[in-house]
């Protein structure tokens, strides 16, 4: 169980710098930024650690949603995909 929560606790502080450490954001569009960098340099390092799940071997479509947390508050996450796609004129 502790080892649960140290994960938990590491991941808290790895991924709001803004908060726990020395970076500074001037607003929340740069958290976002900033934290979507730090998941995907994780992910990238669990890649090379070969910490990949069995069906990662299939080759995957880029998405939109590529990068959009499901487990964001429906505000959130229909605020980031408009983001990643603007509505063209």
């Amino acid at each position: 169980m502790s080892e649960v929560i140290r994960e938990i606790h590491d991941k808290m502080i790895r991924r709001h710098p803004h908060v726990f450490g020395t970076t500074r954001a001037k607003d929340s569009t740069e958290v976002l930024r900033n934290w979507e960098q730090i998941k995907a340099a994780e992910r990238r390092a669990g890649e090379k650690q070969g910490n990949s799940k069995a069906d990662d071997d299939i080759p995957k479509e880029a998405s939109l949603l590529d990068g959009v947390s499901r487990a964001l508050p429906a505000t959130l996450e229909g605020f980031q995909l408009t983001r990643k796609h603007p509505v063209s004129d």
